[in-house]
């Protein structure tokens, strides 16, 4: 579950820098070296990982905690 929420704070990152920056300059929206617009979609689909895989893996590290401690027995 920690890889889960891991993922879901970094790829958001990854995706802004690899894809929406290299897009947007392509697109000509921007020039090299501004900021992101977000006014596109694109910029905002970068969050998507986040609002899933860190709730996700929260979700699944509870069931895990609750389901298999000793003490649910």
């Amino acid at each position: 579950p920690i890889l889960l929420v891991i993922y879901g704070c970094v790829m958001p990152f990854l995706l802004l820098h690899f894809y929406v920056e290299p897009y947007q300059i392509g697109a000509g929206v921007i020039a090299a070296g501004d900021n992101v617009d977000w006014s596109g979609a694109e910029s905002w689909f970068v969050v998507g990982p986040a609002l899933i895989y860190v709730p996700l893996g929260v979700i699944a590290w509870r069931v895990i905690r609750k389901r298999y401690t000793p003490a649910a027995a």
